[in-house]
């Protein structure tokens, strides 16, 4: 089975249990013995030889008109997700302990003057400068740029200083016309499609959507500091990026979250305009977790309240002020609200390490979830995964199971299992004006680690297939910007 996505990802996941494959002239390849294909051949026939005859059934009709029902019932079901989809990114999501530095970054964004920290060297000074947020995986980076970005979004009339607002992800292989992509997506509208548009025909759309306009471009990397591009051909688009903001207004803003102070000072900014993110404090960081433990609760009376309260405490002061790791074993608690369970959680020793506090999530989630979230691993980190086509993969792949009820229908298992990992933080909304979901890099890693030996991904850096692929290997992700070069 071949799965392509976006033209820059493809997944192989070979046949289980027959070791062969189809060369392009038709001839069979395999070790199966030629009795043994002949019995299959004969099989194939008789399953064919079937087929014919239901075709000529007058049952065909009522089947089809059951078949039509199942579809006109999964658009209903589809069309009611999407109006739910909707309704819940209009509500407000709390931000904890970062209003002070929303404001200072924003009023760093408007302060000096338009090329104070461009680059020198032989290019003609540009209409933008750089700010950087730099800090550890998992400190809340991307949720405080996602914070400014709304936050200036929201802004009306004089008080919005730039327009437009451009939010983009660097993930693991820096691709320029995916970036122009996601760019043009964002000033145009969903509506706007790329297909079939070259990379110069996109940079021209870009300029023109961008030329004389004061622009703020955040740059979320999530996946390392690849806006160091260490390679030529990704400093070359690197620069074509660049190259494309030119057109831009005087005033315009780049920011930048990385893991280190580097990657803003490669596009140019000044040290000063390089900030490390804060730890949040203890009372912030408390009311972060107890908010995603408590939320909705209702309390016999005010002591028991105070009791959930204090082990709550102790669990939160487990977790070191990692902002992922509180959400994700707070909305674990707040699935079991048993105050012995939250007890025996304060004692859990695998709480006082980030990884640990995430491997103790995941243990908790069913195995179908499991396996499900594992096979998130085979997408590169960062990658922006479709809810309706992950499902379909997952129950191509079998993860997905029905109970004894015959009416339930595998679709529906699939979403609720996406669903369980979307309300415990194991897969996140990208943005919450879209219907893009990603894997935070923290619990890419752990997919990684839980997937074992089954996965395997190669780069576009690789030249061939390394020797070290193992045979237990049942899914492949090469990541490469010409598909037509595996063939």
């Amino acid at each position: 089975t071949i799965h392509t996505h976006n033209s820059s990802y493809i997944t192989f996941t070979p046949p289980y249990e027959y070791p062969e494959y189809v060369d392009d002239g038709g001839a069979v390849n395999c070790s199966v013995p030629i009795n043994e294909r002949i019995r299959m051949r004969k099989q194939i026939k008789r399953i064919q030889d079937i087929l014919t005859d239901s075709n000529k059934s007058n049952l065909l009709n009522q089947n089809s008109s059951s078949s039509t029902a199942k579809d006109t019932d999964k658009e209903s079901r589809s069309s009611k997700q999407k109006e739910i989809d909707e309704l819940y990114r209009s509500i407000e999501h709390k931000v904890y302990g970062r209003d002070n530095d929303r404001d200072h970054i924003c009023k760093m964004l408007r302060e000096g003057r338009a090329d104070a920290n461009a680059a020198s060297s032989n290019n003609s000074k540009r209409p933008y400068s750089v700010v950087g947020i730099y800090g550890l995986t998992g400190s809340g980076k991307s949720t405080l740029a996602k914070y400014v970005c709304d936050y200036e979004k929201e802004k009306v009339g004089k008080s919005k200083h730039f327009n437009p607002i451009v939010f983009i992800y660097v993930n693991k292989v820096f691709n320029v016309k995916d970036i122009f992509h996601d760019m043009l997506k964002q000033i145009r509208g969903k509506k706007w499609s790329s297909d079939g548009k070259s990379t110069e025909t996109l940079k021209k759309h870009l300029e023109e959507g961008l030329k004389n306009k004061r622009f703020l471009l955040v740059e979320n990397d999530e996946a390392g500091d690849k806006i160091l591009l260490k390679t030529d051909n990704r400093k070359k688009e690197r620069d074509i990026l660049l190259d494309a903001l030119r057109v831009g207004r005087r005033g315009s803003r780049i920011l930048v979250t990385s893991q280190t102070e580097n990657a803003a000072a490669a596009l140019g900014a000044h040290k000063k305009q390089n900030i490390q993110i804060r730890e949040l404090k203890e009372t912030e960081y408390l009311s972060l977790f107890i908010h995603n433990a408590l939320e909705g609760a209702v309390y016999d009376d005010a002591a028991e309240e105070e009791e959930y309260k204090r082990v709550g405490r102790r669990i939160a002061n487990k977790l070191h002020r990692s902002p992922i790791a509180a959400v994700t074993v707070a909305r674990r608690l707040q699935r079991n609200r048993s105050i012995g369970f939250w007890k025996t959680t304060a004692n859990h020793d695998l709480l006082s390490s980030t990884m640990g506090a995430l491997w103790w999530s995941y243990q908790k989630l069913g195995a179908d979830t499991r396996r499900c979230f594992a096979y998130c691993s085979t997408f590169p980190s960062g990658y922006e995964l479709n809810r309706d086509e992950l499902v379909r993969i997952w129950i191509a792949q079998g993860f997905v199971s029905t109970s004894s009820n015959a009416a339930e229908e595998l679709e529906d298992v699939g979403l609720l299992l996406f669903e369980e990992l979307l309300q415990f933080s194991f897969l996140q909304v990208k943005d919450y004006g879209t219907e893009a979901f990603t894997v935070h890099d923290l619990l890419h890693k752990l997919a990684e680690r839980v997937a074992g030996s089954n996965f395997f991904r190669l780069d576009d850096s690789n030249s061939g297939l390394p020797d070290d692929i193992l045979p237990s290997v049942r899914h492949l992700c090469i990541e490469t910007r010409n598909g037509a070069q595996i063939a």
